[in-house]
């Protein structure tokens, strides 16, 4: 076995990561585990990192083609050029580690590191100068959104092409991601603990160097491979596939082949941009791979995974791209055909989860953040499906989808979701396999908006059933702490809160961020408190029920408000006059009279009696006819789904 260090390894050579391969997609865990293996190595040991695989760029291919036009100058001082086949995310974290442990120096103004001059390191591990040009010994290839980011964020480096690609993406989030960290830990260390990180770095890990010759084993050695710590995803490998799918087309010309590679090249980056356009929330693209799947193809469960294998096992295979008349013949056009939808698809995808950064109307973006605080149920694929038919209208497309037909779409998918799941509590994936195949047959056009609207509709209608929905509740209060246990009463209480801003235009004090990020405890108030032992207030005014009614009605609907600024520590079992009056200077707790809309409305009430528990929670039981157009019976049903039967009105 040749193993070598990073001295040996970058001695005379320099390295590109090839367009099939994936970006940076190390994560914190894995950065920990290179850390911790560099600190761990003791004196006169060394660190085996595993297999390096990499083939040689022909000297003729770097001659002749114009991305390597700035490097040629390397062949001549003798170095050989090579694509990283496996390794890269070891090598890249390397030169990361390499960069700022210069920049340590070179802060304080040192001029060596170990006895070895740090424009020497620079020569050997990050780029070489000629004639006011640089050639970088490790980078991406040329037109890879990550190589300008890694030239300009991580080596800093200027370039007068940085504009030219986003500067955002899901690996250039990483790569960010990665250099925050180590700068964080050298920030921490003596100049003489970095020089012995730097020692270890580059002579005591040592990887198994191994030089592949076949050009078409490139393709096949890359599938096979697992980098350490994190597994290739299968839109990562889907991209490799098909770049090797181009190869094996005999009928097309070198020109058009190419051509299909570079497109290929292109939607990814597009991608990958769009899935890490949202740093705060970058998108899983194994996920959005299944989910066009779905739109593009028909949709089947019968095994796990399927999408998956069907990509990558059964359609975009050697033996349909080779052999004629297999079940799916794949070529030039099924190809162009299937990267152009995902390039569509992928814009609409991420305004799924962005979707107040896109033009779409007010209505919209209204009911797609409603339906994100649910989840979407399976209403994914078909949302997106639409959204993409709608953008491409711009381009040319017929069949218009007028946006309020979207809206009309949206609100009864938001309508389904909530009626079917959350309060008739069936299982999640209720007609999932019916919406699935419906936005495959709305993408090939074999449905209309009218048709979707209608059949979302139709299926709501036949699958709630206002008994489930008092059994589901009643199991709640048997078996745990009643409409508190709820899955829904964030959402609920949310959108009974938007209701209020619209009626009267108050202020709004929370939003669904803020709830999102807090335990329940401290966005919903039990107006009458869990715990009354001790307070005279509650224990005079509920003497009369025994303690089982007394929990059902802390419990209960009406008896639960949201509210703002986590002040539930604060208000904890006080009376209500107290929870409800004008606090004066410094106070140790806020009010109702200062927190949401929910609250500043219970300022109306003078006590806070079982009737008034009773009277709000019909109040919210009729709002839910309302917003989500139900019947649950006349006030004598409500009080059984409020279980508040057993009192006396």
């Amino acid at each position: 076995m040749d193993l070598k260090s990073l001295n040996q390894i970058f001695n005379k050579k320099f390295f590109r990561i090839p367009d099939y391969q994936r970006g940076y997609s190390w994560e914190k865990r894995h950065l920990e585990d290179f850390w911790n293996d560099i600190k761990n190595i003791r004196n006169g040991r060394i660190h085996y990192m595993g297999l390096l695989t990499v083939e040689k760029i022909s000297d003729e291919d770097i001659n002749n083609l114009e991305k390597w036009e700035e490097d040629r100058w390397l062949i001549d001082k003798g170095f050989k050029g090579y694509y990283l086949i496996d390794g890269q995310q070891r090598l890249t974290t390397s030169i990361i580690l390499i960069q700022l442990i210069l920049e340590q120096f070179e802060n304080n103004d040192n001029e060596y590191i170990n006895k070895t001059k740090i424009t020497t390191i620079k020569d050997d591990f990050l780029y070489q100068e000629f004639k006011n040009y640089k050639s970088y010994i490790f980078g991406y290839e040329k037109d890879d959104p990550s190589n300008e980011f890694f030239k300009t964020h991580i080596l800093k480096q200027k370039s007068l092409t940085a504009d030219k690609f986003p500067e955002k993406t899901l690996y250039t989030s990483n790569l960010k991601f990665a250099r925050n960290f180590f700068k964080d830990k050298l920030d921490n260390l003596s100049q003489e603990d970095i020089s012995e990180i730097f020692r270890k770095l580059t002579s005591s890990l040592k990887y198994n160097y191994y030089e592949i010759d076949n050009e078409l084993d490139v393709f096949v050695t890359f599938e096979t491979m697992n980098n350490r710590g994190k597994d290739l995803t299968n839109l990562e490998l889907l991209k490799n596939r098909l770049i090797y799918l181009t190869t094996l087309l005999d009928n097309e010309n070198e020109s058009d082949k190419k051509k299909l590679r570079n497109d290929i090249n292109e939607v990814w980056k597009t991608v990958y941009e769009y899935l890490g356009k949202n740093e705060k929330n970058p998108l899983n693209d194994d996920v959005f791979l299944k989910n066009h799947w779905i739109v593009y193809f028909r949709y089947n469960r019968k095994t796990a995974k399927a999408y998956e294998k069907f990509l990558l096992d059964e359609y975009f295979t050697t033996k349909n791209t080779l052999e004629k008349n297999t079940r799916y013949n794949i070529n030039f056009n099924k190809i162009k055909k299937y990267i152009t939808s995902i390039s569509d698809s992928i814009k609409a995808w991420y305004y799924l989860y962005n979707i107040e950064t896109s033009d779409f109307n007010r209505n919209i973006k209204r009911y797609i953040k409603k339906l994100k605080r649910l989840n979407f149920g399976a209403f994914r694929p078909l949302i997106m499906a639409v959204l993409v038919k709608k953008m491409n209208e711009n381009n040319g497309e017929s069949n218009l989808v007028e946006q309020k037909d979207i809206q009309e779409l949206l609100k009864q998918s938001e309508r389904f979701v909530f009626l079917i799941f959350n309060l008739s509590n069936r299982p999640s994936n209720t007609k999932d396999s019916y919406f699935y195949r419906l936005a495959h047959k709305f993408y090939l056009k074999k449905r209309d908006m009218t048709d979707l609207i209608k059949n979302v509709k139709d299926k709501t209608e036949g699958w709630f059933d206002i008994n489930l929905f008092k059994t589901y509740i009643e199991d709640l209060f048997n078996k745990r702490n009643g409409f508190y246990s709820w899955k829904s009463l964030n959402y609920f209480l949310f959108e009974y809160e938007l209701y209020l801003h619209s009626k009267t235009k108050e202020d709004m004090e929370i939003n669904w961020e803020q709830i999102k990020e807090r335990k329940k405890d401290e966005s919903i108030e039990h107006i009458l408190p869990q715990t009354i032992q001790g307070v005279g207030y509650w224990e005079n005014l509920y003497s009369n029920f025994t303690k089982e009614e007394r929990k059902i009605l802390t419990h209960s609907l009406g008896n639960l408000t949201l509210i703002s600024n986590k002040k539930n520590a604060s208000l904890k079992n006080r009376p209500f006059p107290e929870k409800k009056k004008r606090n004066k200077g410094k106070a140790k707790y806020k009010s109702y009279r200062f927190g949401t809309i929910s609250e500043r409305n219970l300022l109306d009430y003078k006590d806070w009696r079982a009737n008034e528990i009773l009277n709000r929670g019909l109040k919210l039981l009729n709002f839910l006819e309302k917003r989500w157009h139900v019947d649950l019976g006349d006030n004598s049903e409500k009080k059984e789904i409020l279980q508040l039967d057993f009192l006396r009105v």
